[in-house]
């Protein structure tokens, strides 16, 4: 059916709504739709590419260090400590921004920025990994291409207060032992 959308095309709105929730200061939303990117771009590349029950059934979880590990295999690659860092900071943004109770945290705007920035980053690798192991990666991606390439011209464009500035944050460190996945 051609009007489906695949995971990756909810991937880019949800990118693209981080952006504009940035603009308005709803920073613990932007962060859930930068978990929420990374996660469904993960989950594209496992439907597309995985091979038994066991992949079908990882598309349920919401843990991105967990889609990662298969994500690497199934690509053939291994993700940098920085990458790491990134799916552990938002696989806990996506629980600790989203529930109330004791580990409820409110993200700050340079929190969000940082996190925002590293996920268009991290969106940057994934076009170039996804380039010899998806057969239309150049057709299926294309629309995350334009809107990476639409970012750079407005960062160029814009005073010092850009939305893809990438002050350091606290909340988004790399782990300091591991290992990359593989």
């Amino acid at each position: 059916m051609e009007d489906e959308y695949s995971y990756a095309d909810i991937a880019l709105e949800d990118l693209q709504a981080s952006r504009e929730l940035l603009k308005v200061r709803m920073y613990n939303h932007a962060t859930r739709l930068c978990q929420q990117y990374v996660e469904k771009m993960f989950k594209d590349v496992i439907f597309r590419l995985g091979k038994d029950e066991r992949d079908m059934l990882s598309l349920s979880s919401h843990n991105i260090y967990k889609l990662s590990k298969r994500v690497a295999t199934l690509l053939e690659t291994e993700f940098s400590k920085d990458d790491i860092g990134l799916f552990r900071t938002l696989t806990d943004c996506y629980f600790d921004t989203n529930y109330p109770g004791e580990n409820y945290i409110r993200i700050s705007k340079e929190e969000a920025r940082d996190i925002y920035s590293s996920t268009l980053a991290f969106a940057g690798k994934m076009q170039l990994l996804l380039k010899g192991h998806i057969l239309d990666a150049s057709v299926l991606y294309a629309e995350h291409r334009k809107f990476l390439k639409s970012l750079s011209s407005i960062e160029q464009n814009n005073s010092k207060d850009t939305l893809t500035q990438n002050p350091k944050s606290p909340k988004h460190k790399p782990p300091s032992t591991e290992t990359p996945i593989r």
